[in-house]
């Protein structure tokens, strides 16, 4: 962070921060989508979402979006429980609905939200931040048509109309992008450990900061999958590869190895479509997913459980319970709630009478 940055920083007093969250929350009530649909609780996570938001442009106004997103890790993906779409100067708008739709005009100026009241972005080229909970999906078109399909758990940040010289994303979680082509403008999406470039294509990235794996799985096209390693002397530069359809370009994020394979693409898209495919997973793999799509804290018994691995298509429109009963007639296994969105997997036991049916 430069020096003014931190100067810029110091002079923000406790009484301008209590200033600018009354500023959020008079913003908010002005929209009249925030009048029909926030709730108490929702009005209070949202403000806690944008308010960082708000000092990142206080404090530099023409940020690269890679600063953009540094600065803006205060913005948690934990606090709201709906799909906040936060527009320029901190103004946030909470969008209902389990799945929820997105649509950006070519200027950028207008955006459609599925089912909800037309909003107007009044500034042109500004950064846009689109935060998924756990529980949610959301698509989004953006301005130059490029379709976006975000998970559960995943931040996205994006200007509301691409400049003349590139195009360029930021995510946080994970994402299907079927990109518009542009051969003059190429399109990248950047990350903690990865950064793909495109000019017209179809891929799933994958970049949860809880994953001890990022990938990027290729559908149709190409992408040259760049990584800036800093584990060891041999790895300090950019290592760059292009890779194929069918193909996953994977990091481990502790060590920072890279390795490239063959894959059934399809176990790495069906999520947009409410479908979890599965080939000899861990259970430990699975459970993480399953955690994040239905928002819902799950434990395994041991190490061993943990291991366990199942093969299938799981539906995700059926309920948590459901999904954990098909995997059981694989993997023998006793469910427990041990409080509210907190289940345990355990080994069966015969004698247990407490299963979710």
């Amino acid at each position: 962070m430069k020096k003014q940055d931190k100067t810029n920083q110091e002079l923000i007093t406790e009484l301008e921060k209590e200033f600018l969250k009354k500023r959020i929350l008079n913003s908010i009530k002005k929209l009249q989508i925030q009048r029909r649909l926030y709730k108490l609780g929702a009005v209070a996570s949202v403000a806690i979402l944008i308010t960082g938001v708000v000092y990142l442009r206080m404090l530099n106004q023409e940020t690269s979006i890679n600063k953009f997103a540094a600065l803006s890790k205060n913005v948690k993906i934990e606090d709201s429980d709906k799909v906040t779409l936060i527009l320029h100067e901190g103004n946030g708008v909470a969008v209902e609905g389990e799945n929820t739709a997105i649509t950006y005009s070519k200027t950028g100026k207008e955006i459609n939200i599925e089912n909800q009241e037309k909003v107007t972005s009044e500034k042109e080229g500004d950064y846009n931040t689109l935060v998924v909970p756990y529980g949610k999906r959301s698509r989004l078109t953006l301005a130059d048509g490029t379709q976006v399909w975000l998970n559960s758990g995943t931040k996205f940040i994006y200007p509301t109309r691409f400049d003349k010289k590139n195009r360029e994303v930021y995510l946080v979680g994970e994402a299907v992008f079927d990109v518009a082509h542009d051969a003059e403008h190429p399109f990248k999406v950047l990350s903690e450990h990865q950064e793909i470039e495109v000019l017209g294509t179809v891929f799933d990235v994958s970049s949860y900061t809880d994953d001890q794996e990022n990938f990027v799985v290729l559908k149709k096209g190409s992408v040259k999958v760049s990584h800036q390693n800093d584990k060891g002397f041999l790895f300090d530069k950019k290592r760059s590869e292009v890779i194929t359809p069918g193909t996953m370009n994977k990091i481990e994020v502790g060590t920072g190895v890279v390795t490239t394979k063959n894959v059934d693409v399809q176990q790495y898209f069906a999520w947009k479509d409410g479908l979890l495919i599965l080939k000899k997973n861990k259970l430990s793999y699975i459970m993480r997913k399953l955690s994040r799509y239905y928002n819902v804290a799950i434990d395994l018994e041991n190490e061993a459980l943990s291991n366990e691995t199942f093969s299938g298509a799981l539906n995700l429109s059926d309920s948590i319970q459901q999904v954990l009963q098909v995997i059981n007639k694989s993997v023998d296994i006793h469910i427990e709630e041990t409080a509210q969105h907190t289940l345990k997997l355990m080994y069966n036991n015969k004698n247990n009478k407490n299963e979710i049916e």
